[in-house]
């Protein structure tokens, strides 16, 4: 299988979606999906199980264990991914869908990484400060954090972090003596 296969699922299926005005609906609906599939394993190996069965049955299991609540076109496209033992892909897709969302709707995507977990207030400061448009933020504990956080926007970062600081000031001091 293509290594960019992912990408072809989030292609087809955003087209899909675009043309039915409902590209909202369906990345909602596609990372509700990857995150059932994340947290649930017993459904993850049913799905798995069903890998065996007629293409139209797996449609037809899916269809009617996501109800109402799932897209056709999400549907059939995990039932593909079922019958080809392919879930693996379904985070990517989800993930490449968003992406294409994001940039087609001119939404900023924010990773902001702390050293801790913020309250409501602290994160609503600091989405003050860092979001100048529309943006979907992402909060992240990482522990290697001693300080300050690290701001990841669109896939770039800028460090605001005590270590970030302190390798600029060693650079520098650095550049000083050269």
């Amino acid at each position: 299988m293509s290594k960019d296969l992912h990408l072809k699922f989030a292609r087809a299926l955003y087209g899909v979606a675009r043309k039915k005005q409902i590209t909202a609906q369906y990345l909602e609906q596609l990372t509700l999906i990857g995150e059932m599939l994340q947290s649930d394993q017993n459904l993850k190996e049913l799905m798995m199980q069903m890998s065996a069965l007629d293409m139209n049955k797996i449609v037809e299991l899916i269809g009617g264990a996501f109800g109402k609540s799932c897209e056709d076109g999400l549907v059939n496209m995990l039932a593909l991914l079922v019958a080809n033992r392919q879930m693996k892909l379904i985070p990517l897709i989800q993930k490449s869908f968003q992406k294409l969302y994001f940039e087609t709707e001119g939404i900023s995507d924010l990773i902001i990484s702390t050293s801790r977990e913020l309250s409501d207030t602290e994160k609503t400061e600091i989405a003050k400060k860092f979001v100048k448009k529309n943006a979907h933020i992402t909060y992240k504990v990482e522990t290697d954090l001693i300080g300050g956080l690290r701001v990841y926007e669109n896939g770039i970062l800028t460090d605001f972090s005590l270590r970030g600081q302190l390798n600029q000031l060693r650079q520098m001091l650095v550049g000083e003596n050269n």
